[in-house]
């Protein structure tokens, strides 16, 4: 299997590779589909550090700060 970063810097050479081992592989839908991807893994990431930050808040503040906390 090859690593998406790969496939993203050398598109051509691996359409090429596949031709050769007469296999059918659309790299340009898998790029497509990468770039849809990544910024929603990074939204994705910064909802969870978002969501842990706010977890460490609620262990160490008052009961009255820890609802508002949690309503977020």
């Amino acid at each position: 299997m090859l690593d998406i970063g790969f496939i993203r810097e050398n598109p051509e050479l691996v359409k090429q590779a596949a031709a050769n081992k007469n296999f059918k592989v659309d790299v340009d839908k898998i790029i497509e589909l990468d770039n849809k991807i990544r910024p929603l893994q990074h939204e994705l990431e910064t909802l969870q550090a978002e969501r842990n930050r706010i977890s460490k808040m609620i262990a160490s503040s008052t009961p009255d700060a820890r609802a508002a906390l949690k309503n977020k």
